[in-house]
């Protein structure tokens, strides 16, 4: 893939992780050439990636279309997210500062910030996702494993809609989130190996609660 082609591939990459793309949405190669003002050639090895992604169903004569969101493996992806989640934050304790608990609450005080705006259900979704990001990016940085939960994030694309998407259910579901995370620092602060895992797991399968409400909402969105 040329660095053209990759830089396409990330901003659509991207609308489609966060929803700005929804499932079913079409693509047609021609549009998208013109809105990146280049030939058709990049646009389709850019389809192809995405297909390989799983985020892009193209067909021969029908065109292309964001993939729905398969749910069928999301339950054991959380599990294996959750093993190296606590191994990870586990080996964190035995290393974090001072000044990086400093942080992680920084990224706190955002995130509570944000959550005290007057913002529309999609705006809050898609800003308190980003501090999530960073947020666990700084601990993974602190442990030494940011490679690896950039491999985490870049393997499973199809769990990232949905992590995206349970953010859109409603504001409380954010504001448990937000306390979770508090709970996480508390944790690794204290040094609490034990409460951690706990933490941890809540952290990760709280995805899942009122998943039936967010599909019949959205039926559209997921695979059969």
């Amino acid at each position: 893939m040329t660095k053209e082609s990759k830089k396409i591939y990330e901003v659509l990459y991207l609308e489609i992780v966060t929803m700005h793309l929804k499932p079913g949405s079409v693509l047609k190669e021609i549009e998208v050439a013109e809105r990146f003002n280049v030939s058709r050639t990049p646009i389709r090895d850019v389809f192809k990636k995405l297909e390989a992604d799983e985020l892009l169903t193209i067909k021969s004569q029908k065109g292309s279309y964001v993939s729905k969101i398969d749910l069928s493996d999301i339950s054991d992806i959380m599990y294996i997210r959750t093993k190296i989640e606590y191994s990870v934050l586990s080996e964190l304790i035995k290393v974090v500062t001072p000044g990086d608990i400093a942080e992680y609450r920084m990224v706190l005080l955002e995130q509570k910030n944000l959550l005290e705006r007057d913002l529309s259900e999609e705006e809050l979704a898609d800003k308190f996702f980003i501090l999530d990001n960073i947020f666990h990016s700084k601990m993974y940085a602190s442990a030494g494993k940011e490679s690896l939960l950039n491999l985490l994030n870049n393997s499973w694309p199809n769990y990232t809609r949905f992590r995206s998407l349970t953010f859109r259910r409603n504001k409380n579901r954010i504001e448990m989130l937000y306390n979770i995370h508090k709970e996480l620092v508390d944790a690794i602060e204290a040094k609490e190996v034990a409460r951690l895992e706990d933490v941890v797991q809540r952290h990760n399968f709280s995805g899942l609660v009122g998943i039936d409400e967010v599909k019949r909402k959205h039926t559209d969105y997921f695979a059969e």
